[in-house]
């Protein structure tokens, strides 16, 4: 997903690795134990990192854990960039095909 070039690519990938139940439990679960552990504001700090290392402070982290620490915080974003695009691009797409549909009745 972190190597997609845009956001349909980012989009797709998603798509793809959810269709696996097994690997989209593991990442739902690393979501939640990421949320657990530095709450609801330790995510949106790394969300707004948007993946740049030592951007992240987590006071219980200790210094030596920190590339640990960029590790999960890129990690984060590009989950929740993906799971963005796959958003965007499926609201387009039914857009799309709702305004396919309103042509096909004016005519």
């Amino acid at each position: 997903m972190r190597a997609a070039p845009d956001e349909k690519a980012r989009s797709e990938s998603w798509w793809a690795v959810h269709k696996d139940n097994q690997v989209a439990s593991e990442l739902g679960a690393f979501r939640a134990a990421v949320a657990h552990r530095f709450g609801d504001e330790g995510v949106r700090e790394m969300l707004r990192a948007a993946g740049q290392p030592g951007m992240v402070n987590a006071p219980s982290v200790a210094l030596q854990q920190r590339k640990e620490l960029d590790q999960v915080a890129e990690l984060t974003a590009t989950l929740k960039q993906s799971e963005r695009a796959a958003a965007s691009v499926a609201q387009r797409q039914a857009e799309t095909e709702r305004q396919g549909q309103r042509r096909g009745l004016r005519m």
